[in-house]
């Protein structure tokens, strides 16, 4: 009777389609499976139900699909059954592992970039492991999975199936952003810059500010900064008997930090793609990475903090641990000429080679001038709103950020060829070289995306809160986060590799558990959650600043002509330093709800208290002109 009954509803000769039901081949356990089952018109009102491994599961009628949903609690294959009162009428299988390994392709990157330093390497490891998973560790699959890399994920990150193009925009604004570099590196402007500046270095306070500002002047590229500065600025600091180690600490704590700050560089492409990446995926997220971004500024505290301490050291003319010693044998040091270090030579010749023509500052400034302003005025063409905020809020970033790459590319070929400084054929060349120093970041931010596309699918969050939501108190994210970051950073070396691995997972965690504690859409839930963004890339510098490995550091020490263990040695304890005040007078009270600026005024005044009271006196010295 009941097989008869089920021929007439679902026989097509008889008015009724038999169901179509959708089941995702691999389910884990601790997040919900979810799938639909499509009807025809004529079985809507039928007493229809889904069952998985013997449990009911959630569903609600959606036109003509039946949408279902069920939390495992057991690994294996699990049937899913559609039942017609108590006649099973379809029925698919999928495998369910155990949730946990959900974690596993972003624990692969991370273990295998802390283990080989290798970021490409780890990220695309990762991406396989994660699209093996999805084949159900199948041995097929093994294969597949390095297919599914390339033509899945790496090609959706570049290309996305929605068809937005903001991906491809912070690929082309990160190219042209480090073609601009390379143009006014070139066309001698930025060389022009620092020579403007050393006639205000006349004595041991003065050239260490000097440095300083120049250092925040460059802020559109870390790497540029550490080579100009440290190479232009080095002669004027030996003859100011300021000593190579606070030379390099100067070159590297205005590199780094600075270019993660500031809203134009070759940072901000790749901060704001994996900000926007993430966010795009949680529905009740309404900003753009570009506001996200701006927001999350005021909660860097160690970047802030560390610049902070940099003027608080320079102005008090005190020292600590290292660095006064480095400092009292540089005062007295009688023959300047014989202060050398490895690398002097070999950055020498780097500086010598790159003043083959005349410098003038306003070959960098205008240029720099035409890349702000243009990027302003894109920001307030695209926007709309009644107020510069909600203009700014609304604003198309992406196609100002294109709008003011090109325009100061452009500025710059110009004030190169206008003051004969290069032909167009070598400005095409310089373009290029700066575009090449990009190539590798480019390559990162998709392997970022791809992992983080990866993770989506694996519902790799829904799990971390799982266990997390119970555990964690929204408080303590923003100071786990930053360890961790910070942690991962300084074992690699590289600071956009672990953005790159970090923001995919921790944006979407941090949501979900300030869901689980019902604070979304409260004014500390959104403090927490800009405070966390800032975290993953406050942490990675911070990290970053302090690793023996680290690009930066080792370009600081090459350019400033310092022994690299020197270097590291004479700046730990102020890394560190800033670092502990981020953390305790920073990112907690924060959390816990004190306005930021109160936050960041408390941590200025234990800074000062702290280098007044360990910190020692350093002689000034002075040289007549």
């Amino acid at each position: 009777m009941a097989l008869l009954l089920i021929l007439l509803l679902f026989c097509p000769a008889y008015g009724w389609a038999a169901p179509q039901l959708q089941v995702p081949p691999v389910s884990f356990t601790r997040i919900p499976l979810k799938g639909v089952v499509k009807l025809d018109s004529a079985a809507q009102g039928a007493e229809i139900q889904v069952w998985v491994g013997g449990k009911r599961a959630e569903q609600r009628l959606q036109g003509d699909t039946l949408v279902w949903q069920v939390l495992l609690d057991e690994s294996g294959v699990t049937e899913v059954e559609v039942r017609f009162f108590n006649d099973v009428i379809a029925i698919q299988k999928t495998t369910t592992l155990p949730g946990w390994t959900t974690t596993l392709p972003a624990l692969l990157a991370i273990g295998l970039a802390l283990a080989t330093r290798q970021v490409i390497l780890s990220l695309f490891a990762g991406i396989w492991l994660g699209a093996w998973l999805l084949h159900a560790f199948s041995f097929e699959g093994i294969w597949l999975g390095v297919l599914d890399v390339v033509s899945r994920f790496t090609l959706h990150a570049i290309a996305p199936p929605s068809g937005n193009s903001d991906h491809a925009a912070v690929l082309l604004f990160t190219l042209l952003i480090g073609g601009f570099v390379g143009i006014i590196t070139k066309n001698g402007g930025a060389y022009g810059l620092v020579e403007r500046f050393r006639r205000f270095a006349r004595s041991a306070t003065s050239g260490q500010l000097t440095t300083s500002f120049l250092g925040i002047l460059f802020f559109f590229d870390d790497y540029a900064n550490a080579l100009v500065i440290g190479n232009v600025m080095r002669p004027i600091t030996d003859r100011l008997r300021i000593s190579r180690e606070k030379l390099a600490y100067l070159v590297d704590s205005t590199s780094a930090p600075v270019a993660s700050l500031m809203i134009m560089t070759t940072w901000i492409g790749f901060e704001i793609g994996l900000i926007q990446d993430a966010v795009a995926k949680i529905p009740e997220i309404h900003q753009s990475g570009y506001e996200i971004f701006i927001a999350s500024l005021a909660y860097r505290f160690y970047p802030i903090l560390a610049l902070v301490l940099l003027f608080i050291l320079i102005l008090l003319r005190r020292d600590i641990g290292p660095m006064w010693k480095a400092e009292i044998k540089a005062r007295q040091q009688a023959e300047q000429a014989a202060y050398d270090a490895p690398g002097d030579r070999e950055t020498a010749a780097a500086h010598s080679s790159a003043s083959t023509h005349k410098h003038y500052a306003s070959s960098a400034l205008i240029p720099l001038a035409v890349l702000l302003g243009v990027l302003f005025w894109g920001l307030l063409t695209t926007g709309s709103g009644d107020t510069l905020s909600q203009i700014l809020g609304s604003a198309n970033s992406y196609q100002a950020m294109l709008w003011a790459s090109i325009a100061g590319c452009i500025a710059a070929i110009a004030m190169g060829v206008l003051l004969r400084n290069f032909s167009i054929t070598q400005s095409m060349k310089a373009w290029m070289a700066g575009v090449q120093q990009m190539m590798v970041a480019v390559v990162i931010l998709v392997l970022a995306w791809g992992l983080a596309e990866v993770n989506h699918t694996l519902h790799t969050a829904t799990y971390l809160t799982s266990l997390l939501s119970d555990t964690i108190e929204p408080i303590w994210l923003p100071t786990a986060v930053f360890v961790l970051a910070a942690f991962a950073s300084f074992a690699t070396g590289s600071s956009w590799g672990v953005m790159a691995i970090l923001m995919p997972l921790v944006i979407p965690l941090t949501w979900s558990v300030l869901e689980a504690y019902h604070l979304t859409g409260t004014s500390t839930a959104l403090s927490i959650f800009y405070a966390t963004v800032g975290s993953v890339l406050a942490g990675s510098v911070w990290g970053d600043h302090c690793s023996p490995i680290s690009d930066t550091t080792i370009l600081s020490s090459l350019a400033s002509g310092c022994d690299h263990i020197e270097h590291v040695r004479t700046q730990l304890p102020y890394a560190l330093l800033a670092g502990v005040v981020a953390i305790f007078f920073g990112l907690l009270p924060t959390a816990m709800g004190i306005p930021w600026w109160i936050a960041l005024g408390i941590a200025t005044v234990i800074l000062l208290g702290v280098v007044r009271l360990l910190g020692k006196p350093v002689p000034e010295y002075r040289i007549d002109r």
